[in-house]
């Protein structure tokens, strides 16, 4: 007796190949799964490894630590958050919620480039240069002019290695599309730009933690003059720190309520930024890095598919 054939999987068409199933690099495999939730954090913690992070891990801390926020930390937020938004546009991988097998592959070596990058970034202050990573662990080893020639090959894959991958997400996007759009498929659409600004407000509430912790401690060392105190930003920021979760958690739950306290609280953090600019003459960087990521968490709540979502 021959077997019946067994039929498409939910959300295909009968004639259709199932893309979850591995066959070229435009397949959607299980990784996929992986590289999708990664991808929204990923531009936030790459950037803070390469500025902080790796002092962690022995590296000295000088001025690229402390100014390069700005200068380092917010392009290449931008840079590295663009292939991620293009894949919004793949309705396969919207639907599967998972990313394509080249495109997995591309990201995972971008973020495996920065990571390494970040051992053999060296800094300065005003006592002089500061050791990398790499020259703390083989006790000087390795040259600073080594490692920054290291450094600079890094950067320079890693910039090719972005555009590469944002060149995959978008030939995934003229992909034929192979999943069908069924009721629970839209919803799944609907509800992906509002997990983008749900990510992005949990990466915002972690900096933002970690900002409250660098200003108590440079405030108990008396290193650091708190002017932040007097303008209330402390307060500020516990109330994001303290009220934010609850609200984002209410997302989920199509709440438009919590939609709009978030609203509120990013324009709160974004005109706070902007009056210390003004009276104190610089933000701390950290400040300064929370006030984009919030207002790049917001946005998304409101777009026509959130609104959607919302209703």
């Amino acid at each position: 007796m021959v077997a019946s054939p067994s039929p498409p999987p939910s959300g295909l068409s009968p004639e259709a190949p199932d893309p979850t199933a591995f066959r070229t690099p435009w397949s959607l495999t299980r990784p996929g799964r992986f590289v999708w939730m990664m991808q929204w954090w990923a531009p936030v913690i790459l950037p803070f490894w390469v500025l902080l992070g790796r002092g962690f891990v022995g590296a000295g801390l000088g001025f690229v630590g402390i100014f390069g926020f700005v200068a380092i930390g917010v392009p290449s937020l931008i840079v590295l958050y663009i292939p991620a938004l293009i894949t919004l546009g793949d309705n396969d991988v919207r639907i599967a919620r998972k990313t394509r097998f080249a495109y997995s592959i591309g990201a995972c070596l971008l973020w495996g480039i920065l990571l390494v990058t970040g051992l053999f970034v060296p800094d300065s202050s005003d006592g002089g240069p500061m050791p990398s990573a790499v020259m703390t662990w083989t006790s000087g080893g390795i040259a600073i002019d080594q490692s920054l020639i290291i450094m600079t090959v890094g950067i320079g894959v890693a910039a090719a290695a972005d555009v590469a991958v944002i060149g995959l997400a978008v030939a995934g996007c003229s992909r034929p599309q192979l999943l069908t759009l069924e009721d629970s498929s839209q919803s799944e659409i609907r509800r992906g730009a509002v997990l983008t600004g749900f990510w992005i407000w949990w990466a915002a509430i972690a900096v933002e933690l970690v900002s409250i912790v660098h200003l108590i401690v440079y405030a108990a060392e008396d290193s650091w003059d708190p002017g932040y105190f007097d303008d209330g930003w402390l307060v500020l920021e516990v109330i994001v720190v303290l009220a934010a979760p609850f609200f984002v958690l209410r997302l989920r739950s199509r709440s438009r309520v919590a939609r709009a306290v978030l609203a509120v609280l990013a324009a709160g953090v974004l005109i706070g930024v902007m009056v210390l600019t003004t009276t104190e003459g610089f933000p701390s960087p950290l400040d300064s890095f929370v006030a984009i990521l919030l207002v790049v968490g917001t946005v998304p709540l409101f777009v026509p598919s959130s609104n959607r979502y919302f209703s």
